[in-house]
């Protein structure tokens, strides 16, 4: 039994960049590293992944194994899996994960380090216009969410490539 990936870079990958993309019911969502196959550094931002759990393998939204220097900023996930974000082995450091909207926990795995800021992990499925057709843009100002976020630099637009911020603050999630 395989849970695979949409999106997938291992084996000395490096850099990548892994942005606006829509998942829908995938087994797993994005993953940078896979056990001893290592990925350095990139950025997976701005995505949205929902997963109903009606699969057969279903699993986490984005997973990093091995994966140092990596930056997950800004995405949403709505997922059946216990964990919506995972970071794997002890040479997964270096990692930030910030501004991210799930439903599921953000966690650490297997002696995977990384610092985090202001993620939602409580998202429930009100808060979202579509999730079969995988459109997780909020349907209505979310106080805890709308203005909440930490600024980045590296994320400058949003899914829809609006401009961040829209008022005073970042938003947490894609969109």
């Amino acid at each position: 039994s395989f849970a695979e990936h949409a999106i997938h870079f291992w084996d000395s990958s490096a850099d990548n960049l892994v942005e606006r993309n829509k998942i829908i019911n995938c087994d797993r969502g994005i993953g940078f590293g896979l056990g001893s196959s290592a990925n350095s550094g990139g950025i997976i931002k701005n995505n949205m992944i929902t997963n109903d759990g009606t699969g057969l393998f279903n699993d986490v939204g984005i997973s990093l194994e091995t994966s140092p220097n990596t930056k997950i900023y800004n995405n949403t996930i709505h997922v059946e899996y216990q964990n919506a974000i995972e970071y794997r082995f002890t040479a997964s450091t270096n990692v930030k994960i910030s501004n991210n909207l799930t439903n599921k926990l953000i966690k650490s795995r297997n002696g995977g380090s990384a610092t985090l800021a202001t993620n939602i992990e409580n998202a429930v499925s009100s808060w979202f216009v579509d999730l079969s057709m995988g459109n997780l843009r909020l349907a209505s100002n979310i106080p805890t969410a709308v203005d909440m976020g930490t600024t980045l630099t590296d994320v400058t637009t949003d899914i829809d490539k609006v401009t961040r911020p829209q008022f005073s603050n970042f938003d947490i999630g894609a969109f």
